[in-house]
């Protein structure tokens, strides 16, 4: 099987896009829900799998319609749980689908309009619910995040209320299907996280500047305006060389990106848009994505992972950012990329039951318990050989949750060997609020293989690891 390329402007995109709903509220410090504290146990990993994007994704949940794949299902009650028959719909407008012998998919999942504060967990049909969570939102507003869900034996996900009524809304981006380690196309190749654009000014050694603009001056982006950015090779701040990075030689295919929108005075969002040879194929008079990767409130700072198509031109290494309302800046984080049929070979991906190997408040059963970080503190987190995760693991994706912090902050995940602590994070996250976001998370190779920090920037914060899987 060939990774499969987007065909088309609009098309040539995977973006985990979120409904654009302002006026977000912040979670009260009360609002955690806990998942059931759970022993550790032994996960049950899919096949080998690749990477095969959808471009465009499709909608496969929508509660508020009764749309629920091939069959119909309503409105989420407390501790009510719904099945989602994942392969084998086929998407009306656009004939995509994900085939049956699929592994895991990836779903942006929105919870919409909950009458409670909750947490919503999605994982394979028919198993055990797990101790575990994907989003965690507040009552009425939508919240959106990136789930990467094991499939059950016959294709089906489940997904899980815990309190409240909520309608759920579910986008497919792509799936992992069994192929031969030989096949390199839809391989992952983990890098450290590295920052390549920051538009903010007065970072000093953090001015991190987009394509090549080492000004000192701020590059935030207007109205119905998209500027272009350049996300592999070398960033300009480097010196001499970052190593490594996304390479620039037609290798790479889809990129792992990490996208924080920094809002201005009103509320916006950002979208990550196709760069083609005559520019941005959205703003000005291109007019508006009909999606956003990201929403944020006034003066606020949000973030969201996005897999981005970086096979579109002949110059495959530019993206562009769209911005809808006000002046924003924004920052985007590299984390690794998939590569295509001339690749060197990559990691495999093997999906399992979201698995929870860290949670830092005091009684929770994991080895983090009792851990909460503190202002510039790092926590080390042990992954590979852990809950059925092989030492031979390079990278796992994981749901990584910030949990009723005393300040707002920011969370960052990178390999315990790194030289120094990269510049870079994984949540933004007001004080008292409870806040998801996906990550691929690279672990270490040297001293304690298979580890990876957590740092904590202020305040007392406390966080949950949700492991759906790893690459080896």
């Amino acid at each position: 099987m060939n990774f499969r390329r987007g065909s088309g402007t609009t098309a040539a995109i995977s973006v985990l896009a979120t409904i654009a709903i302002f006026g977000a509220q912040q979670v009260p410090a009360t609002a955690g829900v806990r998942a059931p504290a759970t022993a550790p146990t032994t996960t049950t990993a899919s096949a080998a799998s690749n990477y095969v994007p959808i471009t465009p994704g499709f909608r496969i949940l929508d509660t508020r319609s009764g749309l629920c794949g091939g069959s119909v299902c309503h409105a989420l009650g407390a501790g009510g749980t719904l099945q989602l028959q994942v392969t084998g719909y086929v998407d009306p407008q656009t004939g995509h689908s994900v085939p049956a012998g699929a592994t895991a998919v990836v779903i942006n999942v929105t919870a919409v309009g909950g009458t409670s504060f909750s947490l919503l967990t999605a994982y394979p049909a028919g198993t055990n619910r797990p101790g575990a969570s994907n989003i965690n939102f507040p009552a009425g507003i939508a919240l959106a995040n990136l789930v990467t869900s094991q499939l059950s034996s016959g294709g089906a996900v489940d997904i899980y209320n815990a309190l409240g009524t909520v309608n759920v809304l579910a986008d497919v981006e792509g799936y992992f299907m069994p192929e031969a380690a030989t096949v390199t196309s839809g391989e992952y190749h983990p890098i450290p996280p590295i920052r390549v654009c920051d538009t903010r000014t007065g970072q000093g050694i953090n001015a991190y500047a987009c394509n090549g603009l080492n000004d000192g001056k701020s590059h935030a982006i207007g109205p119905n305006t998209a500027v272009k950015v350049t996300i592999a090779g070398q960033p300009a701040w480097c010196s001499p060389t970052c190593a490594p990075t996304i390479p620039t030689d037609g290798t790479e295919e889809f990129a792992i990106i990490n996208l924080t929108a920094i809002a201005g005075t009103v509320n916006t969002y950002l979208s990550v848009v196709p760069w083609s040879a005559s520019g941005c194929v959205f703003g000005g008079n291109k007019g508006k994505p009909p999606f956003s990767t990201v929403n944020v409130s006034a003066g606020k700072a949000q973030a969201n992972r996005v897999f981005v198509d970086l096979a579109i031109n002949t110059n495959p290494i530019n993206i562009c950012v769209y911005n809808a309302a006000g002046k924003a800046n924004f920052i985007i984080d590299d984390n690794g990329w998939f590569g295509g049929p001339t690749a060197a070979m990559g990691e495999q991906f093997y999906a399992t039951t979201p698995t929870r190997i860290c949670d830092t408040r005091v009684g929770m059963g994991t080895p983090c318990a009792g851990h909460e970080l503190a202002q510039n503190g790092v926590l080390t987190v042990a992954a590979a050989g852990q809950n059925g995760i092989p030492s031979a693991a390079k990278a796992v994706i994981a749901n990584l949750t910030g949990i009723a912090g005393s300040s707002f902050t920011f969370i960052s995940a990178y390999p315990s060997d790194a030289a120094q602590r990269p510049n870079v994070s994984d949540l933004n996250i007001g004080a008292g609020q409870v806040l998801d976001n996906l990550t691929a998370i690279t672990l270490s190779g040297g001293g304690s293989p298979g580890d990876f920090d957590l740092f904590n920037a202020l305040g007392n914060i406390n966080a949950t690891v949700d492991v759906e899987g790893w690459f080896q």
